[in-house]
């Protein structure tokens, strides 16, 4: 697994791409309206406007090497890892926070120097839940409300229930919300889906079913991160072993 550095670091960096404000008493899982699985917005307040975009960039490619991820598309998450690790702050950011975005890159560099599809994965799970150690610290303003789960029998229903509780998870990591893990863990504790028979499926589905059931027992910001980190990773190569690409 890729060294991450300080997580803490990062964190300031992933609450500024979310476009947050001071939250004067919502918890986590208030609901609102829809947040991160749909990517950040940002918020006029007292950030300046070229923070905020810039940051927002830096979300923009950090979901984009969570979505390469999830294909098992090693190559797509190769541009938005290094520029990840190669990319600065803005002139205009706050004094204090100018070592904590450099110190970002080099928490990238994990990405970046991941030789395969599960290194990558390994490393993206500890830096989403450093985004929501932040939020929690700045008592961050994140609109957000559970989305339903996907209802149907075909097999491509099943997997899109999958994918909504690898997005809860997700979220989960970044907002913080225990709702949103709670609902994610106990689909994957609970669900056996049985895609065509491959060599080696058979194993990634249990493993499936090992991490939902282990994640419905964390609590722990930091190992919720790692557990997230270690079902993407499988989800990830049991799409690549069936030839299955999610949308």
């Amino acid at each position: 697994m890729p060294r991450v550095p300080t997580i803490a670091i990062a964190a300031v960096v992933c609450a500024l791409s979310l476009g947050c404000n001071k939250r004067q008493d919502k918890k986590p899982d208030e609901p609102s309206t829809p947040g991160p699985t749909n990517g950040p917005t940002a918020e006029p307040g007292e950030k300046p406007t070229g923070v905020a975009e810039h940051m927002k960039e830096h979300f923009a490619r950090v979901k984009a090497v969570r979505d390469a991820v999830i294909s098992g598309d090693f190559e797509a998450t190769r541009a938005p890892s290094r520029w990840l690790a190669e990319h600065g702050a803005p002139k205009n950011i706050p004094d204090p926070w100018i070592p904590l975005v450099t110190d970002f890159r080099v928490m990238s560099g994990g990405l970046q120097d991941a030789t395969g599809i599960e290194g990558v994965a390994l490393a993206l799970g500890p830096l989403a839940r450093a985004c929501g150690s932040c939020h929690l610290d700045l008592k961050a303003n994140i609109k957000y409300s559970l989305p339903d789960s996907p209802t149907g029998d075909s097999f491509r229903d099943s997997m899109a229930r999958h994918r909504w509780a690898a997005n809860l998870l997700w979220d989960a990591v970044v907002i913080p919300s225990n709702e949103a893990w709670t609902r994610g863990a106990e689909h994957f504790a609970t669900t056996k889906l049985a895609p065509e028979k491959a060599a080696g499926i058979d194993e990634l589905v249990e493993n499936a079913l090992f991490l939902g059931k282990k994640a419905v027992k964390t609590t722990d910001p930091t190992a919720r991160g790692n557990v997230y980190g270690e079902l993407l990773a499988t989800c990830s190569a049991c799409h690549e072993l069936t030839g299955v690409k999610p949308k």
